[in-house]
């Protein structure tokens, strides 16, 4: 895990836009969002900017999601809420 200094704002979002906060973060960092039944909805390699990544998905329908970020073994875990 990255410890416990991380965010993932704004949640809820309103149209599959937020930024993931993660301080260390850097080059390049995998993300992959599943909905509840664990289907993978988004796969792809994002470049950190800093200390944070900016997610631009307004494909996502409104629902939960789960969102994991990965980089090398480290990885971070959290439910988004689109509405």
């Amino acid at each position: 895990m990255f410890g416990s200094n991380f965010s993932l704002y704004p949640n809820p979002t309103d149209d599959g836009v937020f930024s993931i906060k993660i301080p260390g973060l850097y080059n390049d960092v995998e993300l992959q969002v599943f909905d509840v039944l664990g289907k993978t909805i988004i796969n792809k390699t994002l470049e950190a900017d800093g200390n944070a990544i900016k997610v631009n998905e307004k494909t996502l329908n409104q629902g939960v999601y789960i969102v994991k970020l990965s980089q090398g073994e480290k990885s971070f875990i959290a439910k988004l809420i689109v509405k």
